[in-house]
């Protein structure tokens, strides 16, 4: 198990990592995001997040939506069975407020299909 103090270990920070992730994934959408789950061979789930600059125009709003994804993440990172989770954003993401936001990710981490 990870603890929280060494948050550097469930990132996605290598371009290469992230490359991996897109080659042999499964992918779920929803008209706001998209997720890619694949396995990894560590002992914990790791999170990416790629929103884009073109989707959310100021940088508040991206950090709001980065801040509130790895906070949910951290929530229900024990549950998760070990893969490595990207969030992709989309063109509506802005129209999300952070209640919205919440329940769209809860209902990712909890569905089936890995």
């Amino acid at each position: 198990m990870i603890n929280f103090y060494n948050i550097k270990k469930i990132k996605l920070l290598n371009i290469n990592n992230l490359i991996f992730n897109f080659k042999k994934s499964i992918k779920y959408n929803n008209k706001y995001f998209t997720v890619i789950k694949n396995t990894n061979n560590l002992e914990y789930a790791r999170l990416g997040l790629i929103i884009s600059k073109k989707h959310i125009k100021y940088s508040h709003d991206r950090n709001r939506f980065k801040r509130i994804a790895k906070e949910s993440f951290r929530y229900n990172q024990y549950l998760l069975p070990l893969l490595d989770y990207i969030i992709i954003s989309k063109n509506k993401l802005h129209e999300l407020n952070n209640y919205k936001f919440t329940i769209n990710l809860e209902k990712i981490w909890n569905f089936k299909y890995y």
